[in-house]
């Protein structure tokens, strides 16, 4: 209680938490509305920013003797709390990206991943450039650092390559997700290495700032590094859209060949042909009502896109009998009242 840096942090974090609660609700009543996930998600980084600095502080009020004999470069604290912006920035840039494409595949359940992040638009975009350059900042203040310092304390060392570790992760992330899609785990795993990215740079923050003296180094070199980081950010960044559209392109359906007119009737006596498939992405397979083989298996997968695209009158499952002599017209009605149809779809 006699020391305020480490008492109103505590104070504020409590505080935070009770209205962190009361905003999580909110969330929950509002149906997931973007800009309330993504309010939940910097409150949640500002509680744990709160309780990072608190344990800090305690800890350099008792251990000031090892990052006495250290020396950093005179803007390494700076370097890094840019580092810690910028991750903020990816983080809630995200979030964004995560509702905007779970909106999207609400409305086009049977779209691929990478077009689903397409409706999102220049927020997709930027969330990549701002990953590619955090990567390619990382690695270069942390090579900086490790270059010219002086006797680094141990904490610092682990926090560097902490942070190395961790954009290497993200990055490996990022690519995975232009390959396989967005898997719910590799969103977790993702969202996790974000966040212990942001703890480990406040963790170097501080460490930084304990130390005893600060190096004055000369600037020659940096033009030079600063012409490589921006490079490699544009190679990197034609790289990942080249990776993008390559995937893209594999998810394509190839066009075999124009659908011939035809004319049947379904199990209501009623027309069914061509001009009743246009406008609507049709399903069909080939059965007979008596059949015991691989039927009854696709009745129940049928039975579950059925039950899946409820909510789409775009999607329709066509099931033509190949035994019309067997399976008359009530035969067929009785068929489909007994798996669950209940409309035309």
């Amino acid at each position: 209680r006699r020391t305020p840096r480490v008492l109103y942090p505590t104070l504020a974090s409590v505080a935070l938490v009770a209205f962190q609660g009361w905003l999580g609700a909110v969330v929950v009543s509002t149906d997931l509305k973007p800009i309330m996930v993504t309010l939940h998600m910097v409150l949640a980084l500002v509680i744990a920013s709160f309780l990072i600095y608190d344990t800090l502080e305690a800890y350099y009020l008792t251990r000031r003797a090892e990052s006495d004999r250290a020396a950093y470069p005179a803007k390494a604290s700076r370097w890094i709390g840019g580092l810690w912006i910028l991750s903020i920035v990816q983080v809630v840039l995200g979030t964004e990206v995560r509702s905007g494409a779970e909106t999207a595949a609400r409305a086009f359940p049977l779209w691929s991943s990478l077009k689903w992040l397409g409706q999102v638009g220049a927020t997709y975009h930027l969330h990549m450039t701002i990953g590619v350059l955090l990567a390619v900042a990382t690695l270069f203040v942390a090579y900086s650092i490790f270059k010219l310092s002086e006797k680094p304390t141990l904490m610092v060392r682990w926090c560097l390559w902490s942070l190395i570790i961790l954009v290497s992760a993200q990055v490996i992330f990022g690519i995975a997700f232009m390959v396989s899609g967005l898997t719910a785990l590799l969103q977790l795993f993702h969202l996790w290495g974000a966040s212990l990215y942001i703890g480990f740079t406040l963790v170097l923050i501080s460490a930084l700032g304990k130390s005893g003296e600060q190096l004055v180094q000369s600037s020659k070199g940096i033009r030079p590094a600063v012409a490589l980081t921006a490079l490699a950010v544009i190679l990197m960044t034609v790289g990942a859209q080249g990776v993008i559209g390559q995937a893209e392109k594999s998810r394509q359906v190839q066009e075999l060949y124009d659908l011939p007119a035809f004319s049947f009737v379904d199990q209501n006596g009623a027309p069914f042909g061509l001009e009743e498939m246009k406008g609507k992405i049709n399903v069909v397979d080939f059965f007979f009502t008596s059949c015991h083989g691989p039927c009854p298996v696709m009745v129940v997968r049928f039975e579950e896109f059925y039950q899946k695209f409820a909510h789409s009158d775009k999607v329709r499952l066509v099931s033509i009998t190949v035994d019309p002599e067997v399976d008359s017209l009530p035969r067929l009605r009785e068929y489909a009242a007994a798996h669950g149809v209940a409309d035309d779809r």
